[in-house]
């Protein structure tokens, strides 16, 4: 039996981003949601980086048998998954599932899902390339539009506490020591305890 996806099944990343309730699983393998992944995402791996590069190798040689390997691989984690899934289906307005370009494994998730019941888990159209190039054009075109102004001083003299301030204030800010991880030249990622963010 195949099951196809109503049009209702899959939402917009621009749609998916101004959701209120909205919580977006990511089901690309570990190695894919490090090197970068939807803020907040939670990571529930279809495959993980091993299963995911055996199923590619198998894939070059036989379409057929890399699904029938990918079905045995998937089908030992539904179980987990459909706890996982189930309770943040209970817990949000709608549950937003995507893998890379909103293929086989999202679209494959998300039809089980819906089949059981469960109608506000939604594929994510194109994935998280779709994501990825909003993301792009939007710091290629749409950033021209606002006015930065840029804090700096010593280290020590304060501006990560400025930053907090304004936040409270309403007022949109950036902290790129937050993001990156790390303090700069003197304290490094000391403060942040180790590794810092991918890409």
């Amino acid at each position: 039996m195949v099951y196809i996806m109503d049009e209702k099944a899959a939402i917009s990343v621009e749609e998916a981003l101004k959701g209120k309730g909205y919580v977006f699983v990511d089901i690309r393998s570990e190695g894919e949601y490090e090197d970068d992944h939807i803020e907040g995402a939670h990571n529930m791996a279809l495959f993980n980086n091993e299963e995911r590069a055996r199923i590619g190798t198998i894939y070059k040689e036989d379409r057929n048998e890399a699904k029938l390997e990918g079905i045995r691989v998937a089908s030992s984690k539904l179980e987990v998954l459909y706890t996982k899934i189930k309770d943040l289906s209970s817990e949000y307005e709608r549950v937003v599932v995507y893998c890379w370009r909103g293929g086989m494994r999202s679209r494959t998730v998300v039809a089980f899902f819906r089949a059981l019941g469960m109608g506000n888990v939604l594929q994510l159209e194109g994935g998280y390339k779709a994501y990825r190039s909003m993301v792009n054009n939007y710091l290629e075109k749409d950033v021209e539009e606002l006015t930065f102004v840029v804090l700096h001083g010593r280290t020590g003299v304060g501006k990560t506490e400025i930053l907090k301030k304004l936040s409270k204030r309403g007022i949109h800010t950036v902290d790129l020591e937050a993001h990156a991880s790390n303090s700069g030249s003197v304290f490094g990622r000391i403060p942040f305890g180790g590794r810092g963010p991918s890409q």
